[in-house]
């Protein structure tokens, strides 16, 4: 069986590449997350850390999980997790690193890079997919989620910290034909976090939250708690 170490950032995203590179039947030998100290990192979203460590434990994955800090810096940051990804394979064999980019030609290039140097594969399932018809599969597999940050005329402070399901997902489409935005968000028009997806099986993520915003296109959620429960429970907790 094939190992890999996946890079988890607690968005739909990572979360959906991790799940697929599952099906496929790779062997998890780690999990990464790579937190960059300046939020306009050209490479990674800035990580929501206590959720991803959630959602590592809710997967059993926890003794396998790393932190990889960044400096944020264009060019620099890919050194440094190749530095970091260096280190891990020292400790824990792997076969492939698995992300979950979709139309990043930057970051694949890049990732492929560090790849190559470490003498291993990348596996990038939902690269090329289109935007729109991957949102619909994101939910039809059973992937719930919410956006945490807006930085995109088009869709409006409500957005924030609201369950993303298929209903969810065909307003965004729309918002995006009108405004001409990603409806996948892969140019960082919005960032998302996953509180259910099927490799955490009868768990989920709870949270609360307070929306804020910054300006009339520029919106958050700023997380207050987060926990576990039973899938079933209903334990999204926002506040305007």
């Amino acid at each position: 069986m094939e190992r890999a170490c996946a890079l988890l950032s607690g968005g739909k995203d990572s979360n959906y590449a991790l799940w697929k590179g599952v099906q496929t039947g790779f062997n998890i030998s780690c999990i990464a997350t790579v937190k960059p100290l300046r939020k306009d990192s050209w490479m990674f979203h800035y990580p929501e850390t206590r959720s991803v460590m959630l959602q590592v434990k809710l997967m059993n994955l926890d003794n396998k999980f790393y932190k990889i800090e960044v400096s944020g810096i264009k060019e620099k940051e890919v050194n440094e997790l190749l530095k970091g990804l260096s280190e891990i394979i020292k400790d824990v064999d792997f076969d492939y690193i698995i992300i979950g980019g979709i139309a990043s030609n930057y970051q694949k290039r890049r990732f492929e890079k560090i790849a190559e140097i470490l003498g291993v594969e990348l596996y990038s399932p939902q690269w090329g997919e289109d935007p729109s018809e991957y949102l619909i599969k994101l939910v039809k597999n059973g992937f719930e989620f919410i956006i945490t940050e807006i930085k995109v005329y088009g869709l409006s402070r409500e957005f924030i910290g609201t369950a993303i399901n298929e209903e969810m997902v065909r307003k965004i489409i729309s918002r995006s034909e009108k405004y001409g935005f990603n409806p996948a968000f892969e140019g960082g028009e919005a960032e998302t976090l996953v509180l259910y997806q099927p490799l955490f099986g009868n768990k989920r993520l709870c949270l609360e939250g307070h929306r804020r915003s910054l300006n009339e296109f520029e919106h958050f959620l700023d997380i207050r708690d987060v926990w576990i429960e039973h899938k079933d429970s209903n334990c999204l907790k926002i506040y305007n």
